[in-house]
């Protein structure tokens, strides 16, 4: 700095004419620690090119952190400013301004538009507009930007009288005055500086087909089918054979029904359609999902070959289903075209109950809150004919403490699941060993027969007695041996750290759990009270229902895992009146048997079946009891009993929440607590409750199951008539069915 001397005049020994074509340059540069403009005045004098500094200012970048094309802006702010100030304290006639930025980005913005950018930007850029013209700014390689020297921390310009800061940069000498182009590699824009453009678009649609005009489905369908055969018989040549039917194809009236199903799945679903139709184009890796708000969501829907919406049941391994029955229709509730096909299957069947309609329309199309993402079911849990426990769920649970003299013992308990009717087998061990688990599945094969898979978790000493039973196997022989290998049981592990996979089974140990609470923990049971208590929490877990509780009347009881062992609910059948022939006698009573056994299959197919492969879990509100509820009465001393009962009267708390009411029982009228009644989720007469929305004889949208399923609300229960063994001593807990 000692030798710094800067000259009183800009350009010494000047031609006064050379002042008509002064220029000022003005050159802006940024970094993040600092931002500058420097300024030069440029004339030509006595034929030759005299550059010199004018002015220069240099600002610190702020303490909150800013991107570097905002900080680069923000020094082009600094040297229009600049050129004001310039202009304002000097006479000179300034003839040309060129603003240089090593930035194409800020370029950019400037020539731009100012509403696309956010707020930072547009103000900033209007600031520099109403200083500057847009023509005058230009871009050059950083390179050549004098102003560079000015925002590095640690290395500031030169103080040489000779160095470019003061004498300016080298190609304003020989610049002709013409545009610096920019390299392509350069970018132009700063992406996320744009603001966000909303575009209001309004479709409206005419509908294809006028479904309002129409009074029956028949009719609807068949008027869409003869427009197909129109249009095919147009644009089929003269000569064809095939277009000369008078009448209606088979083909053409299952084309109208599709054409149907998603003129009524487009108007209802518009943005669902598009997506999953244009996931039929896609690999499985760039296919798109519903919206999250989406009511499809929880039906996990897709689109089959002709663009037909149906739901991703989790029955796709089912053999004797039909696919329309693996995978439903997807109509929407409220839709003309979905009311036509109510009001036909209603007339269809002679207007019976709704059960009856509900299970026919379910067979092949799924409509909202008519009676509805879990994993798909296994295969195993869709076989119908077999006998129980052919394939098998195994868990142990415990310990318990028992009475063995005067010392105490712990028992465990080996629970084995039939995985297709829901039955269960007990069996107490002794300890958590190998051999012991062993002796378990050697009683449980001699009462209920080898299975042919037999599925558990990756416990240590199930995976040990499934190594000696392939040992066994392979030997064949000996008694044991022969067991096993006759039956050629397979045994499947379920994987590491998956409990969710054997729900099947974990539901029925949890209901066991729940139905030995009963036992007293002061008191100790002895081995044989234990077995008997145990016993009694087997037969009532299978005596729950495993369909609906019939409404209608009393003669008709609901399907039990004990219809599959018993041949009815709890064991006890009325004696059959046999002919006197021995002969006769022998054939009429295998074909009673024969046809009772058909007769509970044919009710699990139906009725059971359908009813497990709907993802139907928490997606249900729950509502308080309210007066005319249908309700089952939990009652700890009768423990094989269904009281059912109709709320006349509720009583509410101080807080306003039902916590009691009077039912009307066939015993008469009894007051229990909410906690002791469990609503029955059937149709109610009443108008007010969204979730049920079915009506009794005629209505067009059946209640929800009530298979598995239970939710509590906190005035009372809403529960499922699977969870009987539950209300004993464990109705305050919320239970839910591990499909």
């Amino acid at each position: 700095m000692d030798g710094l001397r800067i000259p009183r005049c800009y350009f010494p020994d000047y031609d006064p004419e050379s002042l008509h074509n002064i220029e000022l340059h003005v050159f802006v540069d940024a970094s993040t620690q600092a931002f500058a403009a420097v300024a030069y005045f440029r004339i030509f004098d006595h034929g030759k090119v005299r550059v010199t500094l004018v002015s220069s200012k240099t600002k610190v970048a702020p303490l909150r952190e800013l991107s570097v094309p905002r900080l680069e802006l923000m020094s082009a702010v600094l040297g229009a400013r600049l050129r004001r100030s310039i202009e304002e304290n000097h006479s000179l006639k300034i003839q040309r301004t060129w603003f240089w930025s090593d930035s194409s980005t800020v370029c950019s913005w400037i020539k731009s538009d100012t509403r696309r950018y956010r707020q930072f930007v547009a103000f900033r850029v209007d600031e520099i507009l109403s200083l500057s013209n847009v023509n005058e700014w230009q871009w050059i390689s950083t390179r050549v930007n004098v102003a560079d020297e000015a925002t590095k921390w640690g290395k500031g310009p030169s103080c040489s009288m000779d160095s470019r800061w003061f004498q300016g940069p080298e190609f304003l000498y020989t610049w002709d005055g013409g545009q610096m182009s920019v390299p392509e590699d350069v970018a132009d824009e700063c992406e996320t500086e744009l603001r966000e453009a909303y575009v209001c678009s309004h479709l409206i649609k005419q509908p294809v087909v006028a479904a309002e005009r129409f009074s029956r489905f028949e009719r609807m369908l068949r008027s869409v089918a003869y427009v197909h055969h129109f249009v095919e018989s147009s644009r089929a040549p003269k000569n064809n054979e095939s277009t000369k039917t008078v009448g209606l194809t088979s083909a053409e009236i299952q084309k109208a029904e599709r054409t149907l199903w998603m003129i009524a799945q487009s108007e209802a679903f518009p943005e669902e359609v598009t997506i999953l139709k244009q996931n039929l184009e896609r690999d499985c890796a760039r296919q798109k999902q519903v919206k999250a708000g989406s009511n499809l969501l929880k039906q996990s829907p897709f689109a089959d070959e002709y663009g037909v919406l149906r739901v991703g049941s989790r029955a796709g391994d089912a053999q004797v289903l039909a696919y329309d029955a693996k995978f439903p229709i997807i109509l929407p509730r409220n839709h003309r075209i979905t009311e036509l096909l109510l009001d036909f299957y209603h007339r269809k069947y002679g207007h019976a109950n709704d059960e009856t309609i509900v299970n026919e329309v379910r067979q092949r199309f799924h409509v909202p809150r008519l009676r509805v993402e879990m994993g798909p079911l296994p295969a195993v849990r869709l076989q119908p004919g077999i006998r129980p426990f052919t394939y098998t769920g195994v868990d142990l649970f415990g310990p318990y403490l028992v009475k063995v003299g005067r010392s105490v013992a712990k028992r465990w308990v080996c629970l084995f699941t039939c995985l297709t009717v829901r039955v269960i087998h007990r069996e107490v061990v002794a300890s958590l060993s190998t051999d012991a688990c062993k002796k378990a599945i050697r009683r449980f094969i001699a009462r209920r027969g080898s299975p042919i898979e037999i599925y558990s978790d990756n416990g240590t000493n199930f995976v040990g007695a499934s190594r000696d039973l392939q040992d066994e196997i392979n030997r064949i022989h000996t008694e044991l041996g022969s067991t096993f290998t006759n039956a050629q049981t397979q045994w499947k592990f379920n994987p590491p750290a998956a409990p969710h996979m054997g729900g099947c089974w974990e539901r029925m140990v949890r209901a066991v759990k729940s139905a030995l609470r009963c036992i007293p923990e002061a008191r100790k049971l002895d081995d044989e009270c234990f077995v008997t208590v145990l016993t009694e929490a087997e037969s009532m877990v299978n005596s729950r229902p495993l369909t609906f509780v019939p409404l209608e009347t009393a003669d008709h009881e609901a399907l039990t895992p004990n219809h599959f062992l018993l041949l009815s609910s709890n064991g006890v059948r009325e004696p059959e009146k046999l002919p006197t022939d021995p002969g006769m006698a022998l054939r009429n009573s295998w074909s009673l048997v024969k046809h009772t056994l058909d007769n509970f299959w044919r009710r699990w197919l139906v009725e059971y079946l359908p009813t497990i492969i709907r993802r139907t879990k928490w997606f249900r509100d729950v509502r308080p009891l309210k007066v005319g509820d249908l309700v089952l009465v939990a009652d700890e001393n009768a423990q094989n009993r269904w009281l059912r009962g109709r709320i006349i009267r509720t009583i509410p708390g101080k807080d306003g929440v039902t916590r009691s009411a009077e039912v009307q029982t066939t015993s008469g009228i009894l007051k229990r607590p909410s906690t002791r009644l469990a609503v029955l989720d059937v149709a109610s007469s009443s108008d007010d409750q969204p979730e049920v929305d079915a009506t009794r004889r005629g209505g067009c949208s059946p209640p929800q199951p009530i298979v598995d399923h239970v939710t509590r609300s906190k005035g009372g229960s809403v529960i499922g008539v699977d969870d009987k063994q539950n209300w004993t001593n464990n109705t305050k807990r919320q239970t839910d069915d591990k499909q």
